[in-house]
């Protein structure tokens, strides 16, 4: 190979992986957007967990109020009502967790999708 060929063949090297380096922040940049609106649609699933638990603890006792409870014969109302109030405690407290987590991780890629976008790029590489 003449020298001429080298340098051609060296520049034709520097364009190609300028051209993929371009695309692959391109598409790590797509796949951040994609992050966001999954933390988004994860945050508003445990937005909708929480409040189901409330409605949960809730609805009895107002549907006591209106009508006579079934109660088990194991347990008073009361007893019923407390484990109940233990039960969705948990998954609200749950809820209010996953939905802090997920609008951080929301806020977050929003903030600077391209440092993200690096470090997805940096994390695939270094696997």
């Amino acid at each position: 190979m003449t020298p001429e060929q080298i340098s051609e063949l060296i520049n034709r090297l520097l364009n190609t992986g300028e051209i993929l380096s371009t695309k692959s922040f391109e598409m790590a940049l797509q796949q951040i957007h994609t992050y966001i609106v999954l933390d988004i649609v994860w945050a508003v699933v445990w937005l909708l967990i929480m409040i189901a638990a409330i409605v949960v603890t809730i609805l009895p006792i107002r549907a006591g109020k209106k009508e006579e409870k079934n109660t088990s014969k194991y347990r008073t109302e009361e007893e019923e009502y407390y484990v109940s109030s233990a039960f969705s405690s948990v998954f609200i407290l749950a809820g209010l967790v996953g939905v802090v987590y997920q609008a951080n991780l929301a806020y977050l890629h929003v903030s600077n999708p391209a440092w993200y976008a690096v470090k997805l790029l940096v994390q695939t590489f270094i696997k």
